[in-house]
């Protein structure tokens, strides 16, 4: 069984900077994470320091880049199934059966939007499609748009 000091669950921004962080540290990590998360969905992020305009999925390479220049090892598109106690470290279950052993676990895997499921929806992500107002909302203005969401969450996006 393989031992490392910190695991890390998720390829997003979060993960990504944690395993950047821990590897400047010498600490011992693996990153495991089926995609880049919400990031590699963004068609835009003009909100990011450094970056006036850069595309999401063009970040989340740029970041992941970074993280592999330390060495860290990544198990990319893979997902973790079951993590429990073990004494004082932690087991840990891929979804492609190898099992591990860590003293930590960093869990930043983050979130998925819920979608409407509508023909083109996903063709037209970042293209007229999004998910965040806040985000995205200034590529926006001045058009005629609909905002659909539950409880208040629609109306405060408008």
């Amino acid at each position: 069984m393989v031992v490392y000091k910190l695991l890390i669950v998720g390829c997003g921004p979060a993960g990504l900077t944690a395993g950047i962080y821990a590897a400047r540290y010498g600490v011992n990590c693996l990153m495991v994470g089926r995609d880049y998360g919400l990031a590699g969905e963004a068609y835009l992020v003009e909100n990011y320091p450094g970056f006036q305009s850069i595309g999401g999925l063009e970040l989340a390479d740029r970041m992941f880049k970074h993280l592999t220049s330390y060495g860290v090892p990544v198990k990319f598109g893979e997902e973790v199934s079951k993590i429990s106690r073990s004494g004082e470290n932690f087991s840990v279950e891929l979804s492609g059966g190898e099992e591990l052993e860590v003293q930590a676990v960093i869990y930043a895997a983050g979130s998925r939007h819920r979608r409407l499921e509508i023909p083109g929806e996903s063709r037209l992500l970042g293209k007229g499609v999004s998910y965040c107002a806040t985000c995205d909302g200034p590529l926006y203005r001045g058009k005629n748009v609909a905002v659909v969401g539950g409880s208040n969450s629609a109306a405060q996006a408008a």
